[in-house]
């Protein structure tokens, strides 16, 4: 069910447009997270703040603070900022950025990521307590399965799975999404009629059982045969039953929920470095147009597909502003990092230099890649 299903009152037809603001917002919400990290990082250290934008261009709605801060909301929806005197010229303000010291600009600038990264463990809490995502829940075994029948032997060994059994893993290796390490992809290893160890829960105990796999016809999702390429039917290994995410109990869901986000960084670091090394295609990557896009898709398919998506961004926000890249918080970083190993900072023009061009090629790159999402 999607969320006009749930909400039950927009036409249809006006359901795309419903889509597309949802996602804005959504975006608009993962950097405003952000940059709120840094300005309260800011206050907090006495750093002098300028404006705190969301959005960029022209200027829809201001209002500025006695103490000259300034709070923004303007025309483009892709972006934001949080405005620090001094940050990319000289000042003679002492409360400026460039003025403050080495370790306190630092904070500041991975106050952003770090208040994704929190909002991700958020985000995640509210998806394993509502749907769950990783750990798979049997809801019913197949007759034919041979894991069908349950039984213990006298030396306490169980065999076969129930409706209710909870997998947390196989052969001592656990159920996550770090390293991929799901259900399927754990299975996969072992071969038909070999047994296999699953680490389960069941009414509400921890116990090993062992199962083992079976071939069935592999289907299209029309249920057609699928052939190779000699006409042969091709057949699939299955454990024979039908599973769903296992939803967890709160306090269990925030427990879960900060490996989960660590796991969703490491896939996304992965990739990127799959990405730099040539090993996956300019395809995998997009720039707001298409994240929006993907928001849009996922909303107007179910409330999970929305819900699983959300940590995911706020993660990728997390890391992709942590990389060295000029214009990004971890090139900023960096350039501190140097400041306080050398005893005195990089040329602020040729900094400021380097951060105008990186975000140029920044701009150009991300809306290469959404023209490229057009096109394929």
């Amino acid at each position: 069910m999607n969320i006009l299903q749930m909400l039950g009152f927009i036409p249809a037809f006006a359901s795309n447009i419903f889509y597309i603001f949802v996602a804005i917002f959504v975006l608009l919400l993962m950097i405003t997270i952000h940059e709120f990290g840094h300005y309260l990082a800011g206050k907090k250290l006495g750093f002098k703040i300028n404006e705190f934008a969301i959005g960029f261009g022209k200027k829809l709605y201001s209002r500025k603070l006695e103490n000259g801060e300034e709070f923004s909301l303007r025309a483009i929806p892709l972006g934001g900022y949080c405005a620090f005197e001094g940050e990319d010229d000289d000042s003679n303000n002492p409360n400026a950025f460039n003025n403050q010291k080495p370790w306190k600009r630092l904070i500041v600038l991975v106050s952003g990521a770090l208040f994704n990264f929190l909002s991700a463990i958020i985000f995640a809490v509210i998806l394993l307590t509502a749907y769950g995502y990783d750990v798979p829940e049997i809801v019913n075994v197949y007759d034919d399965s041979p894991n069908y029948t349950v039984t213990q032997e006298q030396d306490g060994t169980w065999y076969g799975v129930q409706e209710d059994d909870i997998i947390w893993g196989v052969d001592g290796q656990d159920i996550t999404v770090f390293n991929g390490n799901l259900l399927n992809n754990l299975l996969a290893e072992y071969e038909v009629g070999q047994d296999i160890v699953l680490n389960i829960e069941r009414n509400d105990e921890k116990l090993d059982t062992i199962i083992q796999l079976y071939e069935v016809p592999a289907e299209d999702a029309e249920g057609q045969p699928i052939l190779d390429e000699d006409d042969n039917q091709v057949y699939k290994k299955v454990m024979g039953v039908n599973v769903k995410p296992y939803a967890f109990p709160f306090f269990k869901a925030v427990a879960r929920s900060i490996p989960f986000a660590l796991g969703l960084a490491w896939e996304i670091l992965s990739f990127l470095f799959l990405l730099i090394t040539g090993q996956v295609g300019f395809s995998g990557v997009g720039g707001p147009i298409t994240t929006i896009s993907i928001i849009a898709g996922f909303a107007q398919s179910s409330l999970a597909g929305f819900l699983v998506l959300l940590p995911l961004i706020a993660i990728n926000l997390a890391v992709f502003n942590l990389l060295p890249f000029p214009a990004l918080d971890g090139a900023r970083m960096t350039f501190v990092g140097i400041e306080w190993i050398r005893g005195k900072p990089v040329d602020p023009k040729i900094e400021g230099y380097i951060h105008f061009v990186g975000l140029m090629l920044l701009f150009i790159l991300v809306f290469t890649a959404d023209f490229y999402q057009l096109l394929t």
